[in-house]
């Protein structure tokens, strides 16, 4: 059995599936399988993906077809049942490279200590390679929001410490099989968005940390098959799973101010799309909050 099982997940985007696939065949840590997710993609994308597996002579690749788009929850849980036999699980955006170093340094990272869960690489934009997308996540505990740590900053050195922190993010990350088996796999109601903070939520709670590991080099298109965070979409689930991890995973006053922030929140994103005069940034607004509430 292979040390590492790594879930990918494509969506009608075959050519970055293949060069995040190829920059998988560099890399320095070789022990490892991949399951690569299908989420209903056109036939012309799925067939693109096939033939790339059938030539394939390096890389070890189990290729799942779901028959709808599960999401990034489901579609993750669909490699998951298998990919937990593994040591650990490395889920991977399909709109990724990775530097030759980046499993190697993960692999490092998180046996430093046993009770390491998951862990983080520094993420840069794929085509503003001195810029950070992500070095894991803050998390606010008073309003009950996480945000990307580093993101749009330029790479000083700043974030070159190898630490715990509050909050992840699910676009690469390495995960302790026994961390999952313990905390369950992603709560697929959140289709996309908050998924992985809850995940990360809940291996906090069964006595996990969550690190991050600057030696381990990851680069990122950014949203390319969601549309960024201008698709109403996008919108819709930021609003509506960020209610339904709160109300999810905490309780009381902690819950009140959370739930009291979201809608201070949306308030403030209707205002901006008047000003931008986008009606369907709006429509999607109130409809992840409404879907949020009907949802309690």
């Amino acid at each position: 059995m292979e040390k590492i099982g790594i879930i990918i997940l494509n969506w009608n985007t075959s050519k970055d599936t293949i060069e995040c696939l190829d920059s998988l065949k560099e890399q320095k840590f070789k022990d490892f399988k991949i399951y690569l997710v299908d989420n209903a993609s056109k036939e012309s994308e799925k067939k693109i993906l096939k033939n790339y597996i059938k030539k394939e002579s390096i890389l070890k690749i189990k290729f799942i077809e779901n028959k709808e788009n599960l999401g990034f929850a489901g579609g993750n849980n669909s490699a998951l049942k298998e990919a937990k036999k593994h040591e650990h699980v490395f889920l991977l955006n399909n709109d990724t490279t990775l530097d030759k170093n980046c499993l190697v340094e993960l692999v490092k990272t998180i046996n430093l200590e046993k009770n390491i869960g998951a862990v983080n690489p520094k993420i840069y934009y794929f085509d503003k390679k001195d810029t950070i997308w992500a070095t894991g996540a803050n998390f606010n505990n008073f309003l009950l929001k996480a945000s990307l740590r580093g993101i749009k900053e330029k790479d000083n050195d700043q974030y070159n410490k190898e630490e715990k922190l509050d909050q992840l993010v699910g676009a690469a990350v390495l995960i302790k099989s026994e961390a999952l088996k313990k905390s369950g796999f992603f709560d697929e109601k959140f289709f996309c968005y908050y998924e992985e903070t809850d995940l990360f939520q809940r291996i906090k709670e069964k006595g996990f940390k969550l690190y991050y590991s600057p030696k381990s080099i990851v680069y990122h298109k950014v949203a390319l098959s969601s549309g960024g965070i201008k698709n109403p979409k996008t919108v819709y689930y930021l609003v509506r799973n960020r209610g339904l991890f709160i109300v999810k995973n905490f309780k009381g006053l902690k819950k009140f101010i959370g739930i009291s922030s979201l809608l201070i929140e949306c308030s403030i994103r209707i205002i901006i799309y008047i000003l931008k005069l986008s009606p369907k940034r709006i429509n999607a607004t109130l409809n992840g909050f409404i879907d949020f509430l009907k949802s309690i």
